[in-house]
C-alpha cells in the first residue's frame, strides 16, 4: 500500500462516502463524473492525476498520506482507519483545527480566484507574483479583479456534460464554506477577517500538534 498511490486512491474514495452512493457522492463533491470513479474503483482504469488531485483538495486531510503513503500529524495530515494504524495520528483537537484551516484557506483560494487557473495565471504571470508586499493573496485587489483579465487564456464555454458536471460541484462547495465561514464574509469582498481566521486556525493547529509532540516525546524519554 505505501508503494502504489493508485490503491491508497481506492481507500481514500471508500473512506469518504457511503457504499449505496459512492460514485454519485465523488462526483457531487468533486465535479468527476461517476462512472469515472466507478471504473478507478472497480480498476478498470487507474485514477488519473486529476482525480487524485480532487480526493486532496476535497479532502485535503488524506492528501499527504494519498501522495506518499506517510502521515504528517503536526501538519493535520493523517490516513483513513486502519490505514492509520503504526502511523501517528492527530488527537481530536488538532484534527478540527487542521479541518478548520484547510476548508479556509480552501475558501479563500477560490473566493480568489474562482473555478479556472486564468486568473491565477494572469496574477502569477503578467500582474507580479500574487505573494508581494503590496499585493497578498487573497487580498481584496485581486478578489475583485475581473475572473477573466482581456490577456490572460480565457475559460471555454460549456461544451459538454463533464464542464457542467465540474462546474455545479464547485458552486457547491464554494457555497458550503461561505455558508461555514459567514461572519469572516462581508459584500465589499475585503477577506481580512477571514484571513485572519485563516492565522488563528493555523495557531491553533500549530499549538495543538506541539502538545502532542511533547507527550509523544516524553513516552521514549522515560
Amino acid at each position: 500500500m505505501r508503494h502504489d498511490i493508485f490503491e491508497r486512491a481506492i481507500v481514500v474514495m471508500k473512506a469518504v462516502t457511503t457504499e449505496r452512493r459512492r460514485y454519485k457522492e465523488l462526483e457531487e463533491e468533486t465535479g468527476i463524473p461517476a462512472t469515472n470513479w466507478q471504473s478507478a474503483a472497480k480498476r478498470k482504469q487507474r485514477p488519473t492525476a486529476h482525480m487524485i488531485e480532487a480526493l486532496s483538495r476535497r479532502w485535503p486531510k488524506y492528501a499527504f498520506w494519498l501522495a506518499t503513503g506517510l502521515t504528517d500529524p503536526a501538519a493535520g495530515h493523517t490516513a483513513p482507519g486502519i490505514w492509520a494504524s503504526g502511523e501517528r495520528t492527530s488527537g481530536e483537537e488538532s484534527e478540527l483545527a487542521a479541518s478548520r484551516y484547510f476548508d479556509a484557506k480552501l475558501l479563500l483560494q477560490d473566493l480568489t480566484y474562482g473555478p479556472s487557473d486564468a486568473t491565477e495565471r494572469y496574477y502569477a504571470t503578467r500582474g507580479g507574483k500574487v505573494r508581494s508586499a503590496n499585493h497578498e493573496e487573497g487580498d481584496t485587489a485581486a478578489s475583485t479583479a475581473p475572473a477573466e483579465p482581456a490577456n490572460a487564456a480565457q475559460a471555454p464555454k460549456y461544451k459538454d456534460l463533464d464542464a457542467a458536471i465540474a462546474e455545479l460541484a464547485f458552486e457547491r462547495r464554494l457555497q458550503h464554506l461561505k455558508e461555514q465561514f459567514s461572519d469572516a464574509l462581508d459584500q465589499s469582498g475585503n477577506m481580512q477577517e477571514l484571513k485572519r481566521l485563516i492565522a488563528e486556525f493555523e495557531f491553533a493547529k500549530a499549538t495543538s500538534a506541539l502538545e502532542e509532540s511533547r507527550q509523544i516525546l516524553s513516552i521514549y524519554q522515560k
